[in-house]
């Protein structure tokens, strides 16, 4: 999945998302699923120490998205809409100017590339409660779009991200908002831990750039997890019955919108990392 950031210009945005949706189409024809994930909002404005964001800040803001949008067009388009979203909850500046800029986006996103589906970033399922996550999903204006992604910047489970997900989506329902779908992460956890587990394992170690697993039965480290793929109740996934149910119900997909070959997950490719979670996988 190709990334835009903060740091792709809103001068350069519309022509760097035309350029890789053409070049899809090209190769792979003109239906093909282009991936691509939308992280506007960080990494420069993470932080509660940050300057508050300007009137004119929040209107590149929204410009990036008019033409994130009008890059994409009538293309066929898988979007992750700014992965690492809940770190709003805990430090940032002014969480409620970022949802709103958020709910902005996906309405954009809605109205001008009608054949991307849209998924917001509510974290994981050893992150934020289900409370929290279908609150900051309403704010954020998931009910506007195909639904959220879950396991993107942490390593949990297929499994517990199922069943974390489709009690999101029996919250956002009560809430008002029904019949929303998910897409699970899967690029990285192959051997799925939680945060608290690596720290167990690692207590010095950076969770962002967590171990690459070097064995196939070595566990709380990363390894290739499920394929990307739409069959999310296939038997070659060893689910639980009540998870290829749920699974079945309500998610869309299996992603790979992490990049567990990069170092912390942006940039470098590592090729000592590249090779042992391709080595390990159990898939």
């Amino acid at each position: 999945m190709r990334w835009f950031t903060s740091y792709n210009q809103t001068s350069q945005i519309e022509s760097l998302v035309h350029s890789y949706v053409t070049d899809l189409q090209s190769d792979q024809g003109p239906t093909v699923l282009v991936p691509m994930a939308f992280f506007r909002q960080f990494p420069n404005h993470e932080s509660n120490k940050a300057q508050p964001w300007t009137m004119a800040m929040r209107q590149d803001y929204k410009n990036w998205y008019d033409a994130a949008a009008a890059g994409i067009g009538a293309a066929r388009a898988l979007v992750i809409l700014e992965p690492d979203l809940p770190v709003i909850l805990k430090d940032a500046w002014r969480p409620d100017i970022r949802e709103s800029l958020v709910s902005y986006a996906a309405r954009t996103l809605a109205q001008h590339a009608p054949h991307a589906a849209v998924y917001i970033d509510a974290g994981s399922a050893d992150w934020l409660t289900v409370d929290k996550a279908a609150s900051l999903l309403k704010r954020s204006g998931v009910a506007n779009i195909r639904g959220f992604a879950l396991g993107g910047t942490h390593y949990d489970t297929t499994v517990r991200n199922i069943r974390h997900g489709r009690q999101i989506v029996t919250r956002l329902s009560r809430l008002g908002i029904p019949n929303k779908h998910f897409v699970i992460d899967t690029a990285d956890n192959g051997h799925g831990f939680t945060f608290a587990q690596y720290f167990g394992k690692h207590p010095n170690g950076v969770v962002t750039n967590a171990e690459p697993c070097r064995t196939k039965t070595e566990q709380v480290c990363v390894t290739l997890g499920i394929p990307p793929t739409w069959r999310v109740a296939d038997p070659a996934w060893h689910l639980p019955g009540w998870a290829a149910t749920m699974a079945r119900h309500s998610v869309d997909g299996y992603v790979w919108y992490g990049r567990p070959w990069l170092k912390n997950g942006t940039y470098p490719f590592e090729l000592d990392r590249a090779l042992p979670i391709a080595r390990t996988t159990p898939y």
